[in-house]
């Protein structure tokens, strides 16, 4: 099991510390959000994790099929104004030369597989409790 903790609130406007680990990940907003833009924000931070296993699952196609790995993998959100909901992720995958087109389709479809789509296709259900310690 995964753990994160919230490791403090620091006397700042709007940032978070987490640990993952051996890890603190920063969170903040940028300062016209309110923030102190010492982190990303945590929306960015989630949409992080889905781009990073998007584009390692890319890699690890191209590896395993001895194909030239993506030099980038470009990703484009669509967000609805009034909710700031997330309506589309695009993905761009910038190939070198001397990529098989006729694998093209294939590495599209392996990028897919990706853990953590497959987490947001298939949401969790949330628990929450308040204790006082």
């Amino acid at each position: 099991m995964a753990k994160f903790e919230m490791i403090g609130i620091p006397n700042a406007k709007k940032r978070v510390d987490v640990t993952s680990g051996n890890y603190v990940i920063i969170t903040d907003y940028t300062v016209d959000q309110g923030g102190e833009d010492t982190g990303p924000s945590m929306g960015a931070m989630f949409l992080a994790g889905l781009v990073a296993c998007t584009a390692s699952t890319a890699r690890g196609y191209c590896k395993k099929h001895n194909l030239p790995i993506p030099e980038k993998v470009i990703t484009t959100f669509d967000m609805d104004d009034e909710t700031e909901l997330v309506t589309n992720v695009n993905f761009k995958f910038i190939l070198p030369e001397g990529f098989p087109e006729k694998r093209l389709n294939a590495l599209v479809r392996a990028s897919g597989q990706c853990t953590v789509k497959d987490w947001w296709m298939n949401p969790p259900d949330f628990t929450a409790v308040a204790v006082i310690e």
